[in-house]
């Protein structure tokens, strides 16, 4: 779905070092500067609870501060968006 939208570098990071991305992908701004974005996927019912809302929250903080590398030769970026999709 990522990809038909246009983005580029879509990767599935799912797992226990995802730091907060399930997924992330780019796409180029006006000025054709790459920016990066995280995905968070949640199958079910997210829940409204303190606890549900606190570690969502923490995924997504987990995925703005650490750095994302994309492949072994690529230099460190931050993430410009996360998306929080669920079923």
């Amino acid at each position: 779905m990522l990809s038909k939208l246009g983005y580029v570098l879509v990767s599935n990071v799912h797992g226990p070092s995802e730091q907060g991305r399930d997924f992330f992908f780019a796409d180029y701004d006006a000025f054709e500067h790459r920016r990066f974005y995280a995905l968070q996927a949640k199958l079910g019912n997210i829940g409204a609870g303190t606890k549900e809302l606190d570690s969502l929250l923490d995924q997504v903080k987990r995925a703005f501060i650490v750095r994302l590398r994309f492949h072994k030769e690529a230099d460190e970026r931050h993430i410009s968006a996360v998306y929080i999709m669920a079923s």
